[in-house]
């Protein structure tokens, strides 16, 4: 749709990143936090949230700020990153034994809101759900 011409497109990036991260099914494939829950820490600048998955494990999302002081720029170690868990999610790290491996192996994301119009070319295309109109839920912007 963007080589048609007369198209509107726009995509605006957050100043915040994301990372998933795992906390880990207690024996017999049990969570280990209460699964019928949505599992928020809010931290001022950033938050880790955790969501329950059939397995037994939670999948979490840490959500910080790409520049500053408590930032992804800032957690530029294994070290680092450890010592900002145990100091802002000391209650979480007991349960996330592959803390470390998910800090090296999974990649930082980032979050972006996308508009475009027209929707539609002559009856024949037509873009629904994201791909016409992305907003990050979270961030309240749109």
């Amino acid at each position: 749709m963007l080589r048609l011409g007369h198209f509107n497109f726009s995509q605006d990036y957050l100043d915040y990143g994301y990372k998933e991260l795992t906390i880990a099914a207690i024996p017999d494939a049990k969570h280990a936090l209460e699964p019928n829950a949505l599992h928020i820490w809010p931290r001022g600048s950033h938050m880790l949230i955790a969501l329950p998955n059939v397995d037994g494990t939670f999948a979490c999302i840490l959500f910080l700020p790409f520049e500053g002081k408590a930032s992804f720029a800032s957690l530029d170690s294994e070290t680092r990153f450890l010592e900002f868990f145990e100091s802002n999610f000391p209650d979480a790290v007991p349960l996330m034994p592959q803390l470390r491996e998910n800090f090296r192996d999974n990649p930082m994301g980032s979050m972006v809101t996308i508009k475009c119009s027209p929707w539609h070319v002559d009856a024949k295309s037509l873009l629904i759900g994201d791909a016409a109109h992305a907003i990050v839920r979270s961030s309240g912007k749109e």
